[in-house]
């Protein structure tokens, strides 16, 4: 007789114990919970010596698999004598299986993810770092952090947990109300959700837009406009000279959604209103991009009512850090609109 086959026909002496005998393996077999029962013919049996990888709790497994698939088969002999026997069993560092080909094939497949999750747990210990979001919302956090959100096993040393279960968690958690990140991982990857966190929580650039109104005029020239009107415009326009209608400062910062107003007064009785939305800021270039630039002139009558008169002008572009911009100009007597962008320090 070969080797192999005495081998395997001890294996199945092993498995086929009755329920009162004992086997010595050098540590008690764990039991999980209570098998169901089954009755199946021998010849619909097979058995299989399955080997656990070094390191994994053979026990554990054991009583996990137990707990998911464990029966006790009532086998049926040719001769018509019944045999009793667990479907699961330890010998040494492997597992007896005996059971249905498909029941097997379950087990197998188990065990194997089984296996895997426990080697993440044995090789990548867990930390947990708490993390409170300061210029961002909890809620754009979470959202940056999903590429690297995951399941991480929860049982782990000093942690009280079922015999033989195995929990996930996520790997990501927050307190919305004190703004607070937990983050629960390998420091690894611990450290690469840090790192994202603290490039995108930085405070939103302060940036100043100044809004200046002018139009061309034979006359003298202001002082004022002397500074304000670049020597582009002067180039441009048919006009040298120019006097000024309005001036304010909007302080505002870039983002989608954000939009930012400004109402004036003009020096010959006009209102002027100017709104405006910056969506992007690129720090780099020094470069915002504005949308929905809308001007709007009211002439007002010496009573405080507006007048018929009206002039509006619409537009999107982009400015640049420290430099005028001349978005364009409107109305039979032309009004130039010229802007500047400074970023606050």
């Amino acid at each position: 007789m070969k080797p192999v086959f005495i081998t395997i026909c001890c294996l199945a002496s092993l498995a086929l114990l009755a329920p009162g005998q004992k086997k010595e393996t050098g540590k008690p077999e764990t039991v999980g919970a209570p098998p169901h029962s089954a009755t199946v013919n021998a010849a619909e049996l097979a058995l299989e010596l399955v080997p656990v990888s070094a390191g994994a709790d053979i026990h554990q497994l054991t009583n996990t698999l137990h707990g998911l698939f464990g029966r006790r088969l009532r086998i049926v002999m040719e001769d018509g004598s019944q045999r009793s026997a667990r479907n699961i069993s330890i010998y040494g560092r492997s597992l007896i299986l005996q059971d249905t080909p498909a029941m097997i094939g379950k087990i197998k497949k188990t065990l194997v993810l089984l296996q895997q999750e426990n080697r993440s747990a044995a090789r990548d210990d867990l930390v947990v770092v708490e993390y409170k979001t300061r210029f961002i919302s909890i809620h754009d956090a979470n959202n940056a952090l999903e590429p690297l959100s995951r399941r991480v096993v929860s049982s782990s040393p000093g942690m009280v947990s079922s015999p033989g279960v195995i929990r996930t968690t996520g790997n990501i958690s927050y307190l919305n109300e004190r703004s607070i990140l937990v983050l629960r991982d390998t420091q690894d990857q611990v450290d690469r959700m840090l790192a994202l966190l603290k490039r995108l929580d930085q405070p939103k650039a302060q940036l100043l837009i100044s809004c200046t109104l002018v139009q061309g005029t034979d006359g003298a020239e202001e002082a004022r406009a002397t500074k304000l009107v670049p020597e582009e415009l002067r180039s441009l326009s048919p006009y040298r000279k120019f006097h000024i209608i309005s001036t304010g400062v909007l302080r505002t910062t870039a983002g989608p959604g954000n939009k930012a107003e400004l109402s004036m007064m003009g020096g010959r009785g006009e209102s002027v209103r100017i709104s405006l939305q910056p969506t992007a800021w690129d720090p780099s270039t020094g470069t915002l991009a504005l949308a929905n630039v809308n001007v709007n002139i009211q002439s007002i009558r010496s009573d405080g009512e507006p007048a018929n008169t009206r002039q509006t002008f619409s537009t999107s572009t982009s400015i640049t850090r420290d430099e005028f911009v001349v978005l364009g100009a409107f109305g039979t007597n032309p009004v130039f609109v010229i802007l500047k962008l400074t970023e606050v320090k």
